[in-house]
């Protein structure tokens, strides 16, 4: 559980009418809470496993937004031929906005321990009887995992490319827990970059309309558990 309590303010009369800033009064998340002149910590490392899947989501909508992706795309029109083998043609068919929308069927996580993408691949031989429609980190990492394959590149360098490093966060990454799943729950942050995040997204900003940014903002308003 986590929660975030901002303060959207005016910015004095030398900025733009429409800016604004994001003042942070009550951080809360797991067994970490800060409060007033704690939240100075500026520097301090937080796991954003609440943010996760938003951020992989963003990557998705801005592939489909730029055409690098079309709508009614699936797996196996994303993953390596190779990568398929044996995976069974229920799962072959699963659509990447099912992914992203937690309709893929697919569970929480994969039957056997996975600590790489190929391990994840591997285990996709394994599934069956897709039937649960909830929040599935097996899903989100998929996806991820998917948008990496489709850039020729991996997820890590996919997420500096496109979000950390056009949106300035310089001290957040893709790198907690199993590289398997990470992506799903594993990004972390500072309190300087979350300010920065909630900026982007409810404040007007000379950049706002851009593609990435419009993604971001479609993901984090998405009424997805």
């Amino acid at each position: 559980m986590s929660v975030c309590i901002v303060e959207k303010a005016k910015k004095p009369p030398a900025f733009k009418d429409d800016a604004c800033e994001i003042r942070l009064l009550d951080f809360k998340l797991g067994d970490v809470r800060l409060i007033g002149s704690n939240l100075q910590l500026s520097d301090r490392v937080l796991l954003l496993g609440f943010a996760s899947p938003a951020l992989t989501r963003t990557l998705y909508y801005e592939a489909i937004q730029t055409n690098m992706l079309q709508e009614n795309a699936k797996l196996i029109d994303v993953l390596p031929e190779q990568s398929l083998h044996d995976v069974s043609l229920e799962v072959q068919r699963i659509a990447i906005n099912d992914l992203a929308c937690h309709s893929s069927g697919l569970p929480d996580y994969a039957k056997q321990n996975c600590n790489s993408p190929n391990d994840l691949l591997l285990a996709l031989k394994t599934l069956d009887n897709l039937s649960t429609e909830k929040l599935s980190i097996l899903a989100i990492s998929l996806l991820g995992h998917a948008l990496a394959a489709l850039h020729d590149t991996s997820y890590d360098d996919l997420f500096q490319e496109k979000i950390a490093g056009p949106l300035e966060l310089f001290n957040t990454y893709v790198n907690y827990g199993l590289e398997a799943y990470y992506l799903a729950c594993g990004i972390q942050s500072t309190l300087d970059d979350m300010s920065k995040l909630l900026m982007i997204l409810y404040c007007n900003e000379n950049h706002s309309s851009t593609t990435i940014i419009q993604a971001l903002r479609k993901s984090f308003s998405d009424n997805i558990a």
